[in-house]
């Protein structure tokens, strides 16, 4: 099952915002996460020798290279794939790290079956991934029971109200937001930088138990900033989205939180526009993409989205990453490869402690939750009630037909 690397997605076009205050990532670059880069020493810097060989571990990538979301899985790929030679070139590490990618073509069945080739395999310490929710499911009894260190990127460890990342599997860590909490960056963005008074919130029911609570958070989170907030939900079959756009008017709302795929969102984006409401829209990263902007056209332009992954390529912190990732694979990095550099950068430091490579998997699924790193996009941290990076999220908004990143979602908020 061993993966053929695909060409990876080229994400959607980028402008700074000139009101964003951006400044406080910049030094995150220097920090403990993006020190020294692997192409600086390719650049004639030379290697201090090695007192004695460091040995290696073994790192299997798990995740979608084919399927449905093989544009993520293959950009995480990718970006792990930095990480590793970066490591690899960091001769004060104790330990060299192999990456070995594994395809599961986003089918849980065939994950599960990895998953229990991968346990059986003792030289294999750690997995990086799966890249979505129903993969890692079917691989979580497998891992869990083996105490396999698991470091995911694009999963959600809410997982429907199944807090995985924080009690049964203590093994995982997880760099993506439970998906409820992007109710926070919707919040904080219309009472702070729209300043909206009236918010009316869509639960989807197409998106399950997620989208409700997400609505509930959000309404909560508004009334305690003085807000109205008007909740409401829509059937998981067919919605009329001309009468839903009506009721958004007769309320009097001047913001609008619609929890739906892109193509539903689209929907309300049409019908939005042909009412010619002129207030704030919001959705949340399961909108997110190209797919949207196709099927909203025009009506798509000012929708302002929460998302659990930033944009190399304009947060400071993150560009040498991404100008290094163009000249590898010769486009610009996808969702989730900047997040899947630092997971690798924090699993290496959790695979060592005083000054020695850590052989077993227990001992790695122990430092998970000790070590602190600061990466490129996050600092990677367990908490024991929060889990990991309660607070990486970020904001985009739709202008001249593409995504344009707006910051963290604190930053962004602030005008």
């Amino acid at each position: 099952m061993t993966a053929v690397r695909t060409a990876p997605s080229v994400a959607p076009g980028i402008r700074r915002r000139s009101f964003l205050r951006l400044g406080s990532t910049a030094g995150v670059l220097a920090a403990g996460g993006g020190g020294a880069w692997w192409w600086s020493t390719r650049r004639g810097t030379p290697t201090p020798p090695v007192a004695r060989p460091r040995p290696e571990l073994v790192v299997a990538f798990q995740g979608d290279l084919t399927g449905p979301a093989k544009d993520s899985g293959n950009a995480q790929l990718n970006g792990a794939r930095l990480a590793v030679e970066q490591v690899n070139a960091q001769s004060a590490r104790p330990l060299r790290l192999k990456l070995v990618p594994y395809d599961d073509g986003g089918d849980p069945a065939r994950a599960a079956s990895l998953a229990g080739r991968l346990v059986k395999d003792t030289g294999v310490l750690a997995v990086l991934g799966p890249t979505s929710d129903a993969c890692f499911l079917s691989t979580e009894a497998a891992y869990t029971k083996a105490t396999m260190p698991v470091v995911t990127v694009s999963v959600d460890v809410g997982l429907d109200g199944r807090s995985i990342g924080y009690s049964q599997f203590r093994s995982h860590a997880a760099l993506h937001v439970e998906r409820t909490l992007l109710a926070a960056p919707c919040v904080r963005y219309l009472s702070n930088h729209v300043d909206a008074r009236k918010v009316f919130l869509v639960d989807d029911r197409a998106q399950g138990d997620t989208a409700w609570k997400l609505c509930d958070l959000a309404q909560k989170g508004l009334r305690s900033a003085g807000r109205q907030a008007t909740l409401t939900s829509v059937p998981a079959g067919k919605i009329d989205y001309t009468a839903l756009a009506a009721s958004v008017m007769s309320a009097g709302a001047d913001a609008v939180v619609f929890t739906g795929d892109a193509a539903r969102t689209a929907g309300l984006a049409s019908a939005l526009k042909a009412a010619r409401f002129t207030g704030t829209c919001m959705a949340t990263e399961q909108a997110f993409g190209p797919g949207f902007l196709t099927a909203a056209g025009a009506a798509a332009t000012g929708w302002v989205f929460a998302t659990s992954f930033t944009d190399p390529a304009v947060r400071p912190s993150a560009r040498a990453f991404s100008a290094a990732y163009r000249t590898r694979f010769g486009a610009a990095p996808g969702w989730y490869a900047a997040e899947a550099y630092d997971a690798v950068m924090f699993l290496a430091a959790s695979c060592a402690q005083d000054g020695a490579a850590l052989r077993e998997r227990v001992a790695i699924a122990h430092r998970l939750q000790e070590v602190k790193h600061t990466g490129i996009t996050r600092t990677v941290a367990y908490r024991p009630s929060h889990g990991y990076n309660d607070d990486a999220m970020f904001l985009y908004e739709v202008a001249d037909g593409a995504f344009h990143y707006l910051g963290q979602y604190k930053e962004a908020a602030v005008s």
